[in-house]
């Protein structure tokens, strides 16, 4: 049986993106050997800038760079500024996003921009941010239906409170 490829676009590189990295390494023969499955990151995005890779960044190399206080700008091929992630998000580079980008409450950006592109573009997207829901959940949810696409929401709960 044929493996399928998921090319997958992480927004930030946090916490929790960066947890997912060390799924995708650590479970990456698991997952293809039981749902051939390989999923490969392909762009991603911290707030210095953005980078492609369509061959995939290998995880263990993304994490050791952010281990090491480096930024997304420093890698090779790499896009001049930020807000051109969101040209990245388009079938030609991606089919999923990970939207993990901090929280902002007030107007629910980057990561309403870039949730919206990624499904105006029939992207599957899965959130971590919960900004964007807070700003636009309906206009997200008829985005994802009127484009076949599945929106996912997990991760983080209160992730915009103050911690004391």
């Amino acid at each position: 049986m044929t493996t399928q490829v998921i090319r997958v676009a992480l927004a930030g590189l946090g916490a929790v993106n960066r947890s997912l990295l060390t799924l995708f390494a650590e479970k990456q023969e698991a997952v293809k050997r039981r749902y051939n499955l390989l999923f490969q990151v392909t762009a991603v995005a911290d707030s210095s800038g953005a980078a492609l890779n369509s061959q995939g960044f290998i995880p263990e190399m993304l994490q050791a760079l952010k281990a090491n206080g480096g930024q997304v700008a420093s890698l090779l091929n790499h896009t001049a500024d930020n807000q051109t992630f969101t040209e990245l998000l388009s079938p030609q580079h991606c089919d999923l996003l990970f939207e993990g980008t901090p929280v902002n409450i007030q107007t629910g950006q980057p990561g309403l921009a870039y949730t919206r592109q990624a499904l105006q573009h029939g992207l599957h997207v899965v959130l971590a941010n919960k900004g964007p829901l807070l700003h636009d959940y309906q206009e997200l949810t008829t985005l994802a239906k009127a484009n076949h696409t599945k929106l996912a929401y997990s991760a983080t709960v209160c992730g915009a409170l103050p911690v004391i």
